[in-house]
Formats: C-alpha cells, sequence, structure tokens
C-alpha cells in the first residue's frame, strides 16, 4: 500500500516534539473561564443570584411576601364586572340596573 499524501502529513506532525506549556497557564485558564461566565450572565439571573446573597434575602424574601400578601387581598376587594357582562347588558337584571327609573333618581342623574 502506498501512503497518501494525507497520513505522510498525520506522520511528520506527529514526529514533532509537543511544546511545553506556559507557567501561568492555570492561572490564564481560570482567568478565561471567569470572564466568559461573567459575560454570558443574563441580567435577570444576576439581580436573582444578588437578592438571594446573605443580608439582601432577609430583606428581599419579607418584603416579596408582604407585597403578594397585600396584592392578595385588594384585588378581591376590588368590584370585579367582567367585560362580557358589560358587554350583554347583564347588569340589567340586578337591583342597581342603570336602566331602572329608581337608580336614576337615587344616583342623581
Amino acid at each position: 500500500m502506498k501512503p497518501t499524501d494525507l497520513d505522510q502529513s498525520l506522520r511528520e506532525l506527529a514526529a514533532r516534539p509537543i511544546p511545553s506549556a506556559p507557567g501561568n497557564l492555570a492561572t490564564s485558564v481560570l482567568r478565561e473561564i471567569r470572564r466568559r461566565r461573567d459575560a454570558k450572565v443574563p441580567l435577570v439571573e444576576t439581580i436573582a443570584n444578588w437578592l438571594w446573597r446573605g443580608q439582601v434575602a432577609l430583606a428581599s424574601v419579607p418584603a416579596a411576601v408582604v407585597m403578594g400578601m397585600l396584592i392578595a387581598l385588594t384585588l378581591p376587594a376590588q368590584e370585579a364586572r367582567p367585560a362580557v357582562s358589560r358587554a350583554l347588558y347583564l347588569n340589567v337584571f340586578s337591583q342597581n340596573s342603570p336602566t331602572l327609573p329608581s337608580t336614576y333618581i337615587a344616583l342623581g342623574h
């Protein structure tokens, strides 16, 4: 069998000695890993990581719980009138119907 040009080139490359690694290889690799990791972190994840650290978590988690409870307690207290019932004029059947003459008198129209 006659060796091809590719086989010959591979043998020549394999015969060359491997150069020694630089002295600061580990430091350079770690620096590059940190640089790339910091560059790829999205803003939302950065904020979330910051909020879950130590003293910030002690303040942010209870604040979020209180805000959630306030929203949960105030939303049901608001008058809910779905757009569908307004569009179909279903409030005609209620006691405070805008089409009843007594409602006009009571509301001062």
